[in-house]
């Protein structure tokens, strides 16, 4: 097993010879080396490894593009952050991770979220979580029963009775709690 690129190591830096970076190889017993780059590119297979296309069988391309966007950006916000000392990284961030969620339908916020968990993005998958709790947000269960594509399995008398109870919550009052008739001054 290798786990690769590992301590301060830098994407730009595999390729590029003057920067030196370490990986980590792990032999079948389990024990651990940690080498440098030029003990990595004396090595034909392990330069294979390291230089092969990694397969994420269960992410669409649509989806890996949209995590390669985000995954970018955040690059470029920390870049810029780290270049600008008046630079504020949340109230740049927070815009166009807005921008990034709203034109997406929610299939592809729950693919995006669950690639985000596959690939271990916590603030993608906290993105995600998010823009669902913001489309939820404001609407009656039976908009939410919609949105989800979920039938009701209870009756209509039962559904009557749940809607009643809910109704205060909502600041209504239920049926059995109004006045129909003036009190009469005793």
């Amino acid at each position: 097993m290798i786990h690769f690129p590992l301590l301060k190591a830098k994407p730009e830096a595999m390729s590029s010879s003057s920067t030196a970076w370490k990986i980590t190889l792990t032999s079948s017993d389990g024990v651990q080396f940690t080498v440098s780059e030029a003990v990595v590119r004396q090595s034909e297979k392990i330069m294979s490894l390291i230089n092969s296309t990694i397969v994420l069988d269960t992410i669409t391309g649509d989806v890996l593009k949209m995590v390669v966007d985000y995954c970018n950006k955040q690059m470029e916000f920390k870049e810029r952050e780290k270049s600008d000392c008046c630079f504020d990284i949340n109230a740049e961030m927070k815009p166009w991770e807005a921008d990034f969620v709203k034109e997406l339908d929610l299939s592809s916020i729950f693919d995006l979220i669950l690639a985000a968990d596959y690939l271990r993005l916590k603030g993608l998958y906290r993105l995600g979580c998010q823009a669902v709790v913001d489309r939820m947000r404001g609407r009656t269960l039976e908009e939410m029963r919609q949105m989800f594509m979920i039938k009701s399995d209870f009756t209509p008398e039962e559904e009557a009775m749940k809607h009643e109870e809910i109704q205060w919550a909502r600041g209504e009052i239920p049926s059995w709690m109004e006045i129909n008739e003036p009190i009469k001054d005793l």
